[in-house]
């Protein structure tokens, strides 16, 4: 709980400094293009399904010539019906693919992937994990932690966040 609060906290710093500085600017989808260093844009894909709660499929925040884009948790959910597939392998692919999907769709590619976070329901499921991911992630590994934890949105079985590096074309 500390730490959920800590995180929240820190948020909250950031985004009335930023206001209140003018520092940072969030962009949306009818903004113009021009990037500026910075900027944040807020990102998705029709490839990859609707956030479930209150937040961003993910963020690309800009810098001198290139981006991060930060995505935020994926799940096994179809992107076209928003329902959670069934089975533990079925669930892990899906989350991939939305991922891929995600850093795809707006610039990147998995080889540009710096690093990942992977949330499971059990532990014990890591060794079918790692099998999966591999098929996505075959070179230039990027940096990783795997967690356990007790529960996951819809009680799924695996989670996936990453960020990516992107080279703007602007």
């Amino acid at each position: 709980k500390l730490f959920a609060f800590l995180i929240i906290a820190s948020l909250m710093v950031v985004s009335v400094m930023s206001q209140s500085s003018g520092l940072l600017k969030v962009l949306k989808d009818d903004a113009p293009k021009t990037h500026r260093p910075g900027d944040i844009e807020i990102i998705t894909s029709k490839n990859v399904p609707q956030p479930i709660g209150s937040y961003s499929a993910g963020t690309k925040v800009y810098y001198n010539g290139f981006s991060i884009i930060e995505t935020a948790g994926q799940i096994g959910l179809n992107p076209q019906t928003g329902e959670l597939v069934e089975g533990l392998e079925e669930q892990i692919e899906m989350a991939m693919k939305n991922l891929e999907a995600l850093i795809v769709d707006n610039g990147g590619n998995l080889d540009k992937v710096t690093r990942t976070q992977l949330f499971l329901s059990d532990m014990a499921n890591f060794k079918i994990v790692d099998g999966i991911y591999s098929k996505f992630f075959t070179t230039n590994y990027p940096a990783r932690a795997a967690v356990a934890v007790k529960d996951l949105p819809k009680y799924c079985f695996f989670e996936i966040m990453a960020e990516a590096v992107v080279q703007d074309d602007e």
